[in-house]
């Protein structure tokens, strides 16, 4: 289980985020065929997420991917439009028009500072020019093996953004993944 700030709050229900993983990325196909799967040109991802808590633009998410690609947590908070905070690579993908988010093409996002919204910068204390410092808010919390459970505190960075925000700072497991 890991505990991520992310900016907005989920639209959709709590559950999972589909996506397949194409060559070495993970990015969304949006239905892929059986034939693509069979001929393993794409692998299914999937990562079930519930929310924490929400407050001031952001919200406390609860992941548990189900599948381990490099950068998929990432990659399917920014497909729900919520970049996770601190994320400076995937998060320029997500761009917003009179308050609406949307998914923009990667090749026309580079990575960049990650453009936090006024509410967030004054709630955090933070200029938009000093963004570049702030580290990505994604901890892994919990990890689940066959003969026992390891536990990590959130660091001290994370602890002090969800005071900040007014977010919960105990990250208590709730629920499991449906399928």
């Amino acid at each position: 289980m890991r505990g991520c700030l992310v900016l907005a709050r989920p639209g959709a229900q709590p559950g999972p985020v589909l996506t397949a993983r194409l060559r070495r990325q993970v990015v969304p196909v949006a239905a892929p065929s059986q034939g693509s799967v069979a001929r393993k040109e794409v692998k299914r991802t999937r990562t079930c997420y519930t929310v924490l808590g929400s407050a001031h633009g952001c919200s406390l998410l609860q992941l548990q991917p189900v599948t381990a690609f490099s950068s998929q947590l990432l990659v399917h908070l920014t497909l729900l439009l919520c970049p996770t905070l601190g994320d400076h690579v995937y998060s320029p993908r997500v761009g917003a028009v009179l308050g609406q988010s949307f998914l923009l093409p990667a090749e026309s996002a580079p990575p960049c500072t990650q453009v936090l919204p006024k509410q967030v910068l004054d709630r955090l204390r933070l200029t938009q020019q000093q963004v570049h410092l702030l580290p990505l808010h994604l901890h892994l919390h919990q990890l689940q093996l066959p003969a026992a459970v390891l536990a990590a505190p959130p660091p001290p960075f994370f602890l002090r953004t969800l005071h900040c925000l007014g977010l919960p700072t105990h990250l208590e497991p709730q629920g499991g993944c449906r399928q």
